[in-house]
């Protein structure tokens, strides 16, 4: 269905990608220009209507890209025989990083899609996420050691605080690069901050070694 786009060289793929995405996860669907995207990609109207059919083409082909990219990067580079939640976590985070270093908009476009009420939208999104998130959300936790966690602690809340803090500082990134595009961001300070939450989370939750 994509092939005249996917037989496309890769840097001009990824700048219609990267416009697409800002686009749709700036206004949403409904208010999404293809005028503005083929201005920011620097493609032909023609062109990009040569590679989708329309807009709601090009949003489906986007959110299944987004989702398939996210699965493959988590099921090749996680390693899923670590039992400590936080290792596997810091992994996965590791993950997110990357993808946000490459990708600005990849983040903000899913949260953007599953929040978007356009018809076109909200159905093709609830059906094809849905199944993505159960079966993500089950291979994060397959294998922990819960025997790690002090005596007497809610994992299933501890679990939500984690997922709110690595959220959080993800979502923090996203809204700077955003304020301050022009700035080359310090993606080794993100790292560092991530792992000081981590070392944080870990004491509060973790039985401490004598």
């Amino acid at each position: 269905m994509y092939g005249q786009f996917l037989n496309i060289d890769p840097p001009k793929q990824q700048r219609i990608i990267n416009a697409a995405m800002a686009e749709f996860s700036q206004y949403g669907y409904n208010n999404t220009s293809t005028n503005a995207i083929v201005a920011a990609a620097e493609i032909s109207k023609g062109a990009l209507f040569h590679y989708f059919k329309n807009k709601q083409q090009l949003f489906q082909f986007l959110f299944d890209y987004a989702i398939d990219l996210i699965m493959r990067d988590y099921n090749t580079r996680i390693d899923y025989s670590e039992r400590d939640i936080f290792r596997r976590l810091e992994q996965i985070m590791t993950v997110k990083f990357e993808l946000m270093r490459i990708h600005p908009d990849l983040i903000e476009f899913l949260k953007t899609a599953m929040t978007d009420s356009a018809p076109e939208v909200k159905q093709y999104v609830t059906g094809n996420f849905a199944k993505v998130k159960q079966t993500s959300y089950e291979q994060l936790l397959a294998n922990i050691d819960y025997s790690l966690f002090r005596e007497g602690i809610n994992i299933k809340e501890a679990l939500q605080v984690m997922v709110w803090t690595y959220d959080g500082l993800a979502n923090e990134t996203i809204m700077m690069l955003k304020i301050h595009p022009e700035k080359e961001y310090d993606w080794e300070e993100l790292y560092q901050k991530g792992a000081q939450y981590t070392a944080l989370l870990r004491q509060l939750f973790y039985q401490q070694e004598d």
